[in-house]
């Protein structure tokens, strides 16, 4: 029986569900003394404002490349780490594949082979992600939100998956899944915005939990600072295949993926030229701020009634 927490509708927490957590903290720890690849895992590079980041290939788990301890090591603890993705994965999707609401770019038809997501044509993960937040000041009496201020959060509210580029034939997030390899700091909790009830959740993870949720719109998240020391988690996304939007793909042909991320980098750069940065941010009010901004100039604007509530002691 699986240990888990429904925090809201699709937003899972799944308990103690991470195995061998000392030694894949050890691992996400080792990477971070190496500037190049070594082993499977690739190396440490910046993560925006927050951290780093190390990249680690998918690869067939039944498969060893070299026979050097580094790997062998590294490929077990992974083998580990990708089993209990999947069983929390397959948990999720028996219980959610057919609950509808799922992102528009979605053929329904193909819903069916998410249950064998890593031998489908429509459906796959992501690399493994190693993320360390950097410990940092912030600044948390600052309300001022027309600035597009973010340091009351160590990762302001958004959803995984960017629908300004919807159109774009790509692999597209589908579903988020991060695992927590340790909690020994201050701070930190992870916060989930219930939309329908206008209440705010938080939850402050342990090392081993594995939180799973859509990575679309309306699942908004964000990160309160963390003290004391820094945070180590491991991110992947179940991916869809999209092939893009006939009127995209009947302009442009089909191309390949440098075509289309070089597409997708000139529209971002055009999005920044013709709006002011605001445009692109999302502002979530806590209780008691006043919503002193037009919503129409931002991209979206979310007022909280009630919360942060600590999930558990609801």
């Amino acid at each position: 029986m699986i240990d888990k927490t429904v925090v809201i509708p699709k937003v899972v927490i799944y308990h103690n569900a991470l195995e061998k957590v000392s030694g894949i903290l050890e691992l996400a720890k080792n990477g971070q003394n190496h500037e190049d690849s070594h082993g499977i895992m690739q190396g440490i590079s910046p993560w925006g404002y927050y951290g780093t980041l190390i990249q680690v290939r998918n690869y067939n788990h039944d498969i060893l490349e070299s026979d050097s301890k580094e790997e062998i090591n590294q490929k077990e603890l992974l083998n580990s780490l990708y089993d209990s993705f999947d069983d929390v994965v397959m948990d999720y999707i028996s219980e959610y594949k057919d609950s509808g609401g799922w992102p528009e770019y979605i053929d329904p038809e193909h819903i069916d082979g998410l249950g064998d997501y890593k031998n489908n044509q429509f459906w796959n993960s992501s690399w493994l992600s190693f993320l360390k937040y950097h410990p940092r000041d912030y600044v948390l009496d600052n309300l001022n939100r027309e600035s597009g201020d973010k340091k009351r959060f160590a990762m302001e509210f958004h959803t995984d998956y960017d629908e300004r580029f919807s159109e774009i034939p790509e692999s597209k997030p589908f579903i988020t899944v991060t695992a927590y390899l340790n909690d020994d700091y201050t701070g930190g909790e992870i916060c989930f915005i219930d939309e329908v009830t206008g209440k705010l959740y938080s939850y402050k993870p342990k090392a081993g939990d594995i939180t799973v949720f859509p990575s679309s719109a309306p699942y908004w998240h964000g990160v309160l600072p963390a003290y004391d020391s820094e945070r180590h988690l491991i991110r992947t996304f179940l991916m869809y295949n999209y092939p893009g939007d006939k009127e995209v793909i009947n302009k442009y042909g089909k191309q390949d993926t440098d075509f289309w991320t070089k597409f997708k980098k000139e529209k971002y750069q055009e999005l920044e030229k013709t709006n002011d940065p605001k445009y692109m941010l999302t502002l979530v009010f806590l209780p008691g701020e006043e919503v002193n901004v037009d919503e129409k100039e931002y991209r979206k604007v979310i007022s909280i009634k009630e919360g942060p509530i600590k999930v558990g002691e609801e």
